[in-house]
């Protein structure tokens, strides 16, 4: 592997990219445009390998052993501590300490410092999130006061404004050297001196500048330097372990209220999986209403909204007022969701007689079934703790069913545990038996005198006890539980709010078969015709029941009859492992298992294959769409005997079919589209592309809605010498200490002192080799390459109508990051049309910089920006598509 080039004056920069192995990757035939390097910049195999051989070569902790690995390990983190100490002009490794990324830099400043109630900290509007949430916290837990520094007309910082907010009480002003966003310059060294003629204190966000231009800490002046790396559409969303269908506006609240929910999305490889969400937007917009297979409950988006549908053999998005009737969105296929781990119990706790009563529930098949059968005809009298199952009196088997299951539950155990610790224990005060046992004092008092009959029901739990009778042709099982009273309260619902249990999402195939089984209550075999339909009350319970059979590879269909009545239609040919009927013939194939043949027939005529009259129907003119079966065959049979080599088109839509074949979606045709009114809307961003599955159906949807070479999760924090002292540590154990007895602990020097615990070695070496990379290039020379771009770049997006830039006029005081918008058009739809027309990664959204979006009047922005591996071509080729876009979509 040879070394990067060293300091030239203007960068090799087709050499430069022979190290970088993600820029390898092609996408439809093209080359990655990586225009995404504010948020984490690519990784050269330098510092890939280097990773790799503390892995392979040196793996051991640091600090920590007297034998060979440990003292490689540890000179190599060591060395890189010296690296980077010296990439920023600090005076030697003790005024280095590694972290995880600049977020976690600022906060050890945040919480290290000796705050006293009515200190000031000063920030500004430029701010990204990690640079105002901890001065936030810090303000509410210590009193402090927090004042933001303003902005100019040309989107520099406004100096005088800070001249006038800061005061004797400020004990620290923190700003950033290069907005993530407009990419303004900020004067820090002029900054650090007000600050200092203040007495206050100087932090200085650097991780947008430390890897695109020079730094001297010392000339700058700094104390402290860190750098680094609609509404009401249900989405699957996973939060800490448990799943659920919530609506997206109740996704939003929870990342809104510091929540990290995972929402279903499809990967790259056409499989299900779940991703963090990483941004969002809401804003009030005209709605249109999608109507579309499978669903009388249409999909509501805004015109600009986008969804991704098959055209011609390839899956691209469309926004909503280009869709028109017979269009194909993507939708489930024939998967079976396998990405969560099996729940084989659950856990509850209620309140009995005064005690606090934990129950464990094994989940069974028979309890699955009697679920079902609760989701269509149960009910709950609270009165009595009664749990109700209502029936036609035509449903004997199920009602025999129903009785049996109950009848093999089992009550609480607590009282029968209770018993028995109380009689060990009845010599001692009441109070410390209740103490001990968790039962209040009544039942301690109650349960404290010897028995009188050992038989006593008290001491085993009891066996439900099946009631029946029959009122109006409809026969009602009941039994008496608190036990199972709240089971199915908490779990199930009650009346028009019943709904899934939230384990349901995660049981085995077969338990999902069996609370189906349930649910349509024995009529699936009896039903004539190709459907079996059940009818429920709760919106909620059918839409949740639609999700769960498509992720089970089951067919269905929801429909609107209208008072509040929602009817689950479900085709007999998904229902084969239920025994509810043989499949029928092609004409009862379920809708969303076809997949459209027009790509297919495009190839077909394109290779002029040998004459095969099986395939040729398959394919002929005026077919819609085939059978999964019947795509399979045609792919085998036309890459067997084909005349002609497959060219890259035809190359191209073979591979979707055959990633569709196997992956986890298909297709559902559009019915209509119209316009349906204002409403409040919302978009969320994901990774992969920002898709995930949303709707009553559900479809696949797109929002309309690290940085300097190094690995990522590890970053440095710069404290100017004498400083760490001041500093109280922020975590504690491990390397940070020096001596350690029980009554107090005394501190490691500098930097250990705020590196507790095993750090991430293999992320510091590489690290260390990252600014080595850089140091060989010249920072002088990465700077200049940045300026020449980010000019060509503004240069050529001024002359785009449309479209509006943020930041500076002079490159000289702006970074490398152009900001925009174009106007008329959602920035993730901008995004998402660089990305899938061109292969071109930019970033859209708020840029984690609300409130200067707010401050600008912005709902979000598109960010492209550059570094030492892009070229001129990739800027021309990205304004290109802008032009394209702000002429025929704006």
């Amino acid at each position: 592997m040879a070394a990067p080039p060293s300091n030239i004056e203007l960068l090799d920069v087709d050499r430069l990219r022979e190290d970088f192995p993600v820029l390898k990757r092609r996408r439809y035939g093209k080359p990655i445009v990586y225009l995404d390097n504010a948020a984490t910049s690519l990784k050269p195999i330098q510092v890939i390998s280097a990773v790799v051989d503390y892995y392979e070569r040196h793996c051991a902790n640091i600090h920590r052993g007297v034998h060979v690995l440990s003292q490689e390990a540890s000179e190599l983190y060591e060395r890189a501590h010296d690296e980077v100490a010296r990439f920023i002009g600090a005076r030697d490794r003790e005024e280095l300490v590694f972290v995880k990324n600049t977020t976690e830099a600022i906060n050890i400043v945040a919480y290290g410092l000796d705050w006293r109630p009515g200190d000031e900290v000063i920030t500004t509007v430029m701010e990204h999130h990690s640079n105002i949430v901890p001065w936030q916290l810090i303000r509410d837990r210590f009193g402090v006061r927090m004042r933001v520094v303003g902005i100019r007309a040309d989107f520099s910082l406004d100096l005088d404004h800070l001249e006038r907010l800061i005061g004797d009480r400020t004990r620290l002003v923190t700003v950033t050297h290069v907005s993530n966003v407009l990419g303004t310059i900020n004067p820090v060294r002029e900054i650090c001196r007000i600050a200092h003629d203040h007495g206050a204190l100087c932090l200085v966000d650097a991780a947008q500048s430390a890897p695109h231009m020079p730094l001297n800490v010392r000339d700058m002046g700094v104390d402290f330097l860190a750098f680094s790396v609609t509404g009401d559409t249900p989405l699957l969303a996973l939060l800490d372990g448990k799943v659920a269908l919530l609506p997206i506006k109740e996704v939003v609240e929870i990342v809104k209220g510091g929540g990290k929910p995972r929402v279903l999305s499809l990967d790259g490889e056409g499989k299900l999986s779940f991703e963090e969400v990483t941004g969002w937007l809401t804003h009030r917009e005209r709605v249109y209403d999608i109507r579309y297979e499978g669903s009388a409950i249409p999909l509501r988006a805004t015109r600009y909204h986008s969804v991704f549908v098959w055209e011609g053999g390839c899956i691209v998005p469309k926004r909503v007022e280009d869709l028109k009737p017979g269009s194909y969105l993507i939708t489930f296929g024939a998967g079976r969701l396998s990405i969560l781990p099996p729940v084989k119990e659950v856990t509850f706790t209620y309140v009995h007689h005064g005690n606090h009563v934990t129950e464990r529930i094994a989940i069974t098949k028979d309890l699955a079934r009697l679920i079902g059968y609760y989701l269509a005809g149960g009910s709950l009298r609270r009165a009595e703790h009664r749990v109700q199952f209502t029936f036609g009196d035509h449903e004997g088997e199920c009602i025999e069913d129903c009785k049996r299951i109950i009848e093999g539950l089992e009550g609480t155990t607590f009282y029968a545990d209770a018993f028995r610790r109380v009689q060990e224990l009845r010599e001692c005060p009441l109070s410390e038996i209740s103490r001990r046992t968790g039962s209040c004092r009544k039942t301690v008092k109650k349960y404290s005198k010897p028995p009188e009959n050992p038989s006593a029901s008290c001491l085993e739990a009891r066996r439900m006890k099946a009631r029946t009778f029959s009122v109006k042709g409809r026969t009602n099982v009941s039994f008496r539980s608190k036990k199972w009273f709240e089971f199915f309260r908490r779990f199930c619902g009650t009346k028009r709010g019943k709904h899934l249990p939230s384990f349901s999402w995660s049981l085995p195939q077969e338990h999902v078969h069996e609370l189906l089984r349930g649910y349509l209550r024995g009529d699936g075999s009896k039903t004539k015709g190709y459907d079996v339909r059940a009818r429920s009350v709760a919106k909620q319970l059918i839409v949740e029941l639609c999700w769960l059979l498509k992720l089970r590879g089951i067919s269905c269909t929801v429909l609107d009859y209208g008072d509040r009545m929602y009817e689950l239609v479900i085709q007999r040919s998904g229902l084969t492992d239920l025994e509810f009927g043989a499949e029928r013939g092609k004409e009862d194939a379920p809708r969303d298992k076809t997949l459209p043949v027009d790509g297919l027939r495009a190839v077909y005529k394109a290779l002029e294959p040998k004459e095969n009259t099986r395939i040729r129907s398959i394919v002929r003119k005026g077919r819609k769409r085939a059978t999964r079966k019947g795509i399979r065959e045609v792919i085998r049979w036309v890459e067997e005997t084909h005349k002609r080599p497959i060219d890259p088109t035809c190359a191209k839509i073979l591979g979707i079919y055959k990633a569709m074949l196997d992956g986890d979606i298909g297709t559902v045709k559009v019915r209509s589209v119209r316009e349906a009114g204002e409403e409040e809307v919302y978009d969320l961003s994901v990774p992969n592309g920002q898709r995930f599955f949303g709707g009553v159906y559900p479809v696949l949807l797109h929002n309309s809605a690290h940085k300097m070479l190094g690995p990522t999760g590890v970053g440095a924090l710069y404290v100017r010498g004498g400083l760490g002292d001041r500093l109280c540590p922020t975590m504690g154990g491990g390397d940070m200490i020096e001596r350690v007895t029980l009554e107090r602990s005394t501190w490691n020097r500098m930097p250990w002192k705020f590196e507790a615990g095993t750090p991430h070695i293999a992320g510091g070496i590489g690290f260390g080799e990252a600014v080595d990379y850089l140091r060989r290039i010249g920072m002088e020379a990465v700077r200049e390459h940045e300026k020449g771009l980010t000019s060509y770049a503004i240069e050529r997006m001024r002359d785009i109508g449309n479209l509006t830039l943020f930041g500076p006029d002079d490159v000289g005081k702006r970074g490398g990051v152009v900001t925009f918008v174009v106007h008329g058009i959602n920035p993730h739809d901008v995004a998402m049309y660089l990305d899938e027309t061109e292969n071109i990664a930019v970033r859209s959204g708020l840029h984690c910089a609300e409130p200067l979006h707010s401050r600008l009047g912005l709902s979000g922005s598109v960010r492209a920006s550059f570094y030492i591996y892009n070229t001129k071509e990739e800027v021309d080729i990205f304004c290109d598509v802008l032009e394209r876009i702000a002429r025929e979509l704006a």
